[in-house]
């Protein structure tokens, strides 16, 4: 009987683990067509509605780190962006949530919201996505821009053909074991003491000409709203 109980909890432990580290990989990426660029919300590659509202943030520059201009517009309930001049790097952010998880599921709520409806909180955490976005090659690729979870390339993508090799930073530093998913939520890499990860190139095709990594990293916080600091940056090419 007791090894049933022991057997049980340990699944139940296992289903929130994956529940937390991959459950929870929706991400923000941008594209371009015909000349703008459309700010896309989704999980395993799918497209999902969003309110552009969210997005409170963004920024382009051109190859020589220049800041570009964009006219920011809503098309069909989706942010569309657009200029006289074609960024080389466009990041932008969307505003955080904060989310709990108990063993019904995952709601949107905060860890005190939570406990005062009588909730049994197994983990609770502030989610905050970014996306960096890179349209041409430059020498900005190798370059922090200010991310908090901010990915960087040792090498340009676009002259390495069957592998890449990143550096995540996390406040302008190198950090270790940031979990690095496809845009399917197929975990590839963990980044090393360095904060260095080797991506083979054909994990991380998205769709024809386009790619993306997605990176991961949780840190303990002192907010008594939530546990963690849930941070998600997608790093995105497009050939």
């Amino acid at each position: 009987m007791m090894k049933r109980i022991a057997l049980s909890f340990g699944l139940s432990v296992l289903a929130i683990f994956l529940f937390l580290t991959v459950g929870f990989c929706h991400m923000l990426w941008i594209e371009e067509t015909n000349g703008k660029f459309k700010v896309f919300w989704g999980h395993k590659g799918k497209v999902e509605t969003y309110d552009p509202e969210r997005i409170k943030k963004f920024k382009a520059f051109d190859k020589k780190g220049k800041s570009v201009k964009l006219k920011k517009e809503v098309v069909d309930n989706q942010l569309v962006l657009s200029g006289e001049k074609k960024p080389s790097v466009i990041l932008a952010s969307m505003e955080g949530v904060y989310l709990v998880t108990t063993p019904e599921g995952r709601k949107r709520m905060d860890k005190l919201e939570a406990q005062k409806q009588g909730l049994q909180v197994v983990e609770s955490f502030y989610a905050l996505q970014a996306t960096k976005a890179i349209f041409a090659d430059s020498t900005l690729l190798n370059k922090p821009l200010g991310l908090k979870l901010d990915p960087v390339f040792v090498k340009t993508p676009y002259k390495g053909k069957n592998e890449i090799v990143i550096k995540v930073l996390y406040e302008g530093r190198p950090v270790k074991d940031v979990i690095i998913f496809n845009s399917f939520h197929k975990e590839l890499a963990k980044t090393d003491d360095k904060g260095m990860a080797r991506i083979k190139v054909e994990d991380l095709n998205m769709k024809e000409g386009y790619y993306a990594i997605v990176c991961f990293y949780k840190v303990k916080t002192l907010d008594p709203r939530a546990d963690y600091l849930w941070l998600i940056t997608s790093l995105t090419w497009q050939k």
